[in-house]
Order: structure tokens, then sequence, then C-alpha cells
């Protein structure tokens, strides 16, 4: 058996204070890390500091990036026991993402689809939530009860067969973990 990490995220920038008030939750963003120490880490979000609408597959840094700029950013962090066959699977799938990874961009009109409940497929275009579930559920690992275009950050913490870990700053983690 091994073991994926998926990690629920809220930073204080403009675009996840406009999410949370639309969503009304908690949790903004959700990512998935092959480690606890969270060095493999990989989400749809910003590639640039500067220019937020510069977006797509991003390895996102716990000690850095955005996440070091917003000191203050809550997480909540779940650990998800697998098969070595569908680990293999999903490191197969993120690695053919990741092969082709400046193709792939953020799904900006997905998310109005999202909040309409209107599922809407586009190709190489994702936010955060749709490509952690396209992962799980091509690889196998989990099933939602919703297509994975209408996923949002919430819906992880539906994940029967995830163990909390770690609830609180993701600075104070991350230097610790």
């Amino acid at each position: 058996m091994k073991k994926i990490y998926i990690l629920l995220t809220q930073t204080q920038t403009r675009f996840s204070k406009f999410l949370r008030i639309m969503t009304h939750t908690e949790y903004t963003h959700v990512s998935i890390a092959f480690d606890s120490k969270l060095e493999q880490l990989y989400s749809f979000g910003r590639r640039s500091m500067l220019f937020p609408f510069l977006a797509g597959l991003v390895k996102e840094d716990p000690r850095g990036g955005i996440f070091l700029k917003f000191k203050d950013t809550k997480c909540m962090l779940f650990e998800v026991e697998i098969s070595n066959q569908k680990y293999a699977q999903l490191r197969k799938l993120l690695g053919d993402f990741l092969q082709e990874q400046q193709t792939y961009k953020y799904n900006f009109l997905g998310l109005v689809f999202m909040k309409l409940n209107i599922p809407l497929r586009r190709e190489r275009k994702f936010v955060c939530s749709q490509f952690v579930g396209y992962l799980l559920e091509k690889s196998g690992t989990a099933q939602f009860e919703k297509e994975y275009t209408l996923l949002r950050p919430e819906d992880f913490l539906k994940l029967e067969q995830k163990r909390l870990i770690y609830s609180g700053p993701l600075q104070e983690y991350a230097n610790v973990g």
C-alpha cells in the first residue's frame, strides 16, 4: 500500500477571497502530494506572483511562492492509503500531464459553469478541484457523486478513505513537516 496526500488551503489572495464569497466555503484550493512533507505538491493555479491570470498546471511549494507570501494560509491535510496499482496509475496520469505542462491552462470559464452547476469539459483546461478529482477518478482511487468538472475543494472532505493528519496554519506544518 502507498499513501497520497490531499491538501485543502485558504490563502488571503484577492482571487481566493472572491472564491470564498462565491462558494461560501472555508477552503478554496486543493492540491495533491505524494509525500507527507509536501515536496511534490501539484495543482492548477497561478504561475506568476504578479499576474494571477497566468495560470495552469503548477508544482507548488508550501515553503515558498504564494504560500510564503500569505503566511496566514489555513490548511487541512489528508492522507489517503491506496493500492500500489492505483498509486502507479496516479503517478502515470500525473506524468502525462507534466510532460506537456505548459499546454495546460486554468479553466476560468469552468468556474462560471461550476457556479451554475453545469458540467463543462474543456480540453487541457482545469481548475484545481477538477484536476485533483480527474486524477483520483481516472486512477480508480476515488469516485465522486458528481462529474469531476463540478467538483469543488469541499467535495474532497467527503472522501471515505481519507485520514486527517493536520489542520491549521500551513507554514507551521511546512516548517515542521
